[in-house]
């Protein structure tokens, strides 16, 4: 039974990596092959892949795991990310965003060694990351607000992208297991 598991792992992998490089939608090709699993794995095992509360049969069970866990993860994230979502957009109809960054950048501007921005930037993040849990959450927002500032002062997108990443990556906090 391992010796499956591993072969199909590295089938999996070979069909992403093919799938990928063929520019194919990415989250699609993820979801398609993670049915694909769930479906091989009930035939070989011939078990449902729901041990406790069945349908009924074992291939509705396939669909009725990935809408469980769908509805799980939609229902945790969704709101709050709506919610910031609202708020940039919001601000950025009142060219808020634009205001801030001038702003900003001239006060920063004056900082000799500019990657003492980037330092100070994930020292941020990383106290936020204690009231704000949600990952997606606080990069959206650093997106929103800190991006255009750390691109205002000079600093190339890759570099700025990579702060708001790293910052967002830390689980840290009471709400991070």
């Amino acid at each position: 039974m391992e010796a499956i598991k591993i072969i199909m792992t590295f089938v999996v992998l070979i069909v992403m990596i093919y799938a990928m490089a063929k520019k194919m939608n990415g989250p699609m090709v993820m979801m398609s092959l993670g049915l694909i699993i769930l479906g091989v794995m009930t035939i070989v095992t011939g078990t449902s892949v729901i041990p406790d509360k069945t349908t009924g049969s074992r291939i509705v069970d396939v669909f009725q795991v990935f809408y469980q866990n769908m509805i799980t993860n939609l229902n945790a994230t969704l709101p709050q990310v709506m919610c910031v979502m609202g708020y940039v957009a919001f601000m950025k109809g009142l060219k808020a965003t634009e205001m801030m960054t001038s702003l900003a950048v001239r006060p920063l501007s004056r900082i000799k060694n500019k990657y003492l921005v980037i330092v100070g930037v994930m020292v941020i993040g990383l106290i936020l990351k204690v009231f704000i849990p949600s990952q997606v959450s606080l990069s959206v927002m650093f997106f929103a607000m800190v991006y255009p500032i750390l691109v205002g002062l000079g600093f190339s997108r890759t570099t700025a992208v990579s702060a708001i990443v790293i910052c967002t990556m830390y689980d840290g906090g009471p709400a991070c297991p």
